[in-house]
């Protein structure tokens, strides 16, 4: 996972913190996961296709991430919004 190889210490201390959103340990969370999630193979695959079609991904949102903690390996869960770019088109398209 993305997440786990760039920023193991904030996923850990996120892990061990309460899941409370107002909880200061999990804001590097928030602030380093719509990068993360632009990494993500599905996502980039999708994204490749919708750019051919002229509306590539151009922000992404989300709200109330969980974590939850199988063994070595997080599962992260949230609501994910992607905000596509829509390129101008001519009048003969």
């Amino acid at each position: 996972m993305v997440f786990q190889t760039r920023y193991p210490k904030v996923l850990e201390a996120d892990l061990k913190s309460s899941e409370n959103m107002l909880n200061p340990k999990i804001l590097p969370l928030y602030f380093r996961f719509s990068e993360c999630l632009l990494q993500n193979p599905t996502l980039k695959k999708m994204n490749k296709i919708l750019a051919t079609h002229g509306s590539p991904v151009n922000e992404i949102s989300f709200g109330k991430i969980f974590i939850e903690k199988e063994g070595n390996d997080p599962k992260f869960h949230a609501m994910v919004w992607l905000r596509l770019e829509q390129e101008a088109r001519t009048s003969d398209q």
